[in-house]
């Protein structure tokens, strides 16, 4: 099957307290993305060889899920559409700007036009603990897709964390579904070949040339992190002016988006390796630091094991084949060889990092900030809460760091 690159240029504009957007897609052409908000270009991996599918699409599906009472609660974290369109469009600006990339003559492009509610952009929230609450929400809306209606988003990052408010109650929102994927097609497409996400946030494997796997749920819990990440390390909007001298070296993580896979690999590898990592956040986000370095502990203990197994299954393919060696030049030399044992591995799972990484541990994490707890908005949630905390008193006998999954 022939190979080829998505390319999506987004173009937002507002009317009347809407938001109207434009999405043209065609199937070859350099990977970029236009924030639409910042208006500022950012660097944007592609999908290949999918259907396109639009944000209101998938939107449909999710509305239709939640139909059950006890699903309801998610309505408040997803936009809302009121009307699209979609058509054939020859852009003649994005051949202007695309003609020594691409020969667009030949290539089918869609434009989709959208009216949407107005959402609050996360960075312009004034209270810390509103800013956990939408990052809470986030991972608790991402959990319910996957889980119930098993797609992925694929690309978690700050523009697409938004914020709505209903009856003076503030949510956040998990917006642009554009590149989301049924989990079912996932591994039957070429797409496995090719990243998607923005390259701040993805998740470390997707920066290794060597990366050919399929796009895991927790690359998007990754993703959240270094979002959390990001904002933590940023003054607030009323700290921009006055930026404390503790907080110079603060936003040195806001500068990854001038850097590319190869600096991000190693920046990202040596914040998780590190076992007594302290993210440097500034003054009015201090909160975070705790869920910061939970987070972060998580993933090191996850990714070592992880390195671990990955060792003792080379170390089992290396001895089978010296097994071999020998076994071929004793029978050669009348010796009588038997069968190689066999060597059992453990069922590793890459999806959790081995149990490390998973939704259990980051909702133990979450939800709470600074002692205070959030709003978990499912039963499941919340019951997943209680269980997290009663394995971790018997283990340990404290409430401090979520338990394993078994």
């Amino acid at each position: 099957m022939s190979r080829h690159r998505l390319f999506i240029n987004r173009n937002c504009g507002s009317w009347n307290g809407l938001v109207f957007g434009v999405v043209v897609v065609t199937k070859k052409a350099q990977h970029t993305w236009f924030d639409s908000n910042t208006c500022h270009s950012l660097p944007k991996a592609s999908s290949a060889d999918i259907e396109v599918q639009f944000e209101s699409s998938v939107l449909v599906k999710f509305i239709e899920k939640a139909q059950l009472a006890e699903y309801a609660w998610v309505l408040n974290h997803l936009s809302n559409i009121y009307w699209t369109f979609k058509m054939p469009v020859i852009d003649d600006t994005l051949k202007d700007e695309s003609e020594e990339d691409i020969n667009i003559e030949n290539e089918m492009l869609i434009s989709q036009g959208s009216i949407e509610e107005e959402l609050i952009m996360s960075q312009n929230l004034e209270i810390a603990e509103e800013y956990a609450q939408v990052f809470y929400d986030i991972a608790q809306c991402h959990y319910w897709v996957y889980t119930y209606v098993h797609i992925l988003h694929r690309e978690l990052n700050l523009a697409n964390i938004m914020v709505g408010e209903k009856d003076g109650k503030k949510y956040g929102v998990l917006n642009d579904w554009d590149l989301a994927i049924s989990l079912d097609k996932q591994g039957a497409t070429p797409t496995l070949h090719y990243r998607t996400g923005t390259r701040p946030y993805m998740a470390l494997e997707q920066h290794s040339c060597k990366w050919k796997g399929l796009h895991r749920y927790r690359y998007d819990l990754e993703s959240l992190f270094y979002a959390i990440l990001l904002v933590a390390s940023s003054p607030s909007p009323s700290e921009e002016c006055e930026q404390d001298s503790d907080d110079d070296d603060a936003d040195d993580y806001c500068h990854w988006i001038d850097y590319g896979d190869r600096f991000l690999h190693r920046e990202k590898k040596f914040i998780i390796i590190l076992p007594s990592w302290e993210p440097t956040v500034t003054h009015f986000f201090r909160g975070f630091f705790q869920w910061l370095t939970e987070l972060q502990t998580c993933l090191n203990h996850g990714f070592h094991a992880f390195w671990r197994h990955q060792k003792d299954e080379m170390d089992a393919v290396e001895a089978a084949k010296n097994w071999e060696r020998k076994r071929k030049k004793g029978k050669s030399q009348g010796e009588d060889w038997q069968p190689q044992p066999q060597q059992v591995l453990s069922i590793f799972d890459e999806d959790t990092l081995g149990g490390h990484f998973s939704y259990k541990n980051m909702v133990f994490i979450m939800h709470q900030f600074c002692g205070k707890k959030l709003e978990t908005r499912s039963v499941e949630w919340q019951e997943m809460v209680q269980k997290q905390k009663h394995l971790q008193t018997e283990r340990t006998g404290t409430d401090g760091m979520p338990a394993q999954d078994g």
